[in-house]
């Protein structure tokens, strides 16, 4: 059977078939490999350290749209959270897929305008 016929019998591509016969060739294995991709934590754990020393006795129960977790909701936490997002800081991403899109503008934008209660 041809390369691509064995890639379509097993739904993968032509080219990951092919790397894996020429590690099988070279190697004499045919393990799966470790995953790829950009690992981050989305915690920015300074951030965290700093917030948690400001304000020991905050709780979860805290807004989300008080971005800069002063207590109070204001217009600086709009700018805030948009400096966070211009910046492409993980703290920006405030619909938690992982991804910062404008979808989190929108997102922060609605919460903030809901208000806190």
């Amino acid at each position: 059977m041809k390369t691509r016929q064995i890639a379509q019998a097993f739904d993968v591509s032509p080219s990951w078939l092919r790397r894996v016969a020429q590690r099988r060739r070279e190697l004499n294995e045919i393990s799966p490999r470790p995953m790829g991709g950009k690992r981050f934590e989305k915690i920015d754990r300074v951030r965290l350290a700093q917030l948690v020393a400001q304000r020991p006795d905050a709780t979860l129960a805290i807004c989300a749209a008080d971005f800069n977790c002063s207590g109070d909701l204001a217009v600086q936490d709009i700018f805030d959270f948009l400096a966070a997002w211009f910046a492409n800081s993980l703290t920006a991403d405030f619909n938690g897929p992982g991804v910062i899109s404008v979808q989190d503008i929108f997102d922060h934008l609605a919460a903030y305008f809901a208000g806190c209660n």
